[in-house]
């Protein structure tokens, strides 16, 4: 539970109460940490963990997984502008196949969102 431990960090950083999503063993979880103080100084964090539904789970996996996919869309676009022709054909096609995949990735998020109701976030 690596995310715990990271909000109990920036507790101790000054941090008030926050929410986040964490997963653990398969399952989502909405969580809500907030510091303990006594006489002014923070002396532990209270967590209060709450199971999510099996579909906004996956809605959930589904827009964090749409970022990175994001993220990597516009680096391969970028450095294959940047490139120009001056690449061999070797990469030029290796960047084609990367954003093929991404699109497929796309496409599978897309049929999940539409399994789980038309939810498109």
């Amino acid at each position: 539970m690596g995310a715990v431990r990271d909000q109990a960090a920036a507790f101790g950083r000054g941090s008030s109460r926050e929410r986040f999503r964490l997963r653990e063993a398969g399952k989502g979880f909405e969580a809500m940490a907030s510091p303990v103080e006594v006489e002014g100084g923070r002396v532990g964090v209270v967590i209060l963990l709450f199971e999510e539904p099996p579909d906004e789970t996956l809605r959930s996996l589904r827009r964090e997984l749409l970022e990175p996919l994001d993220d990597l869309t516009q680096c391969l676009v970028a450095f294959s502008s940047q490139t120009g022709e001056r690449r061999s054909e070797k990469y030029r096609i290796m960047i084609a196949e990367a954003l093929r995949s991404i699109e497929r990735i796309r496409k599978w998020s897309e049929q999940v969102a539409t399994e789980l109701g038309g939810h498109r976030d």
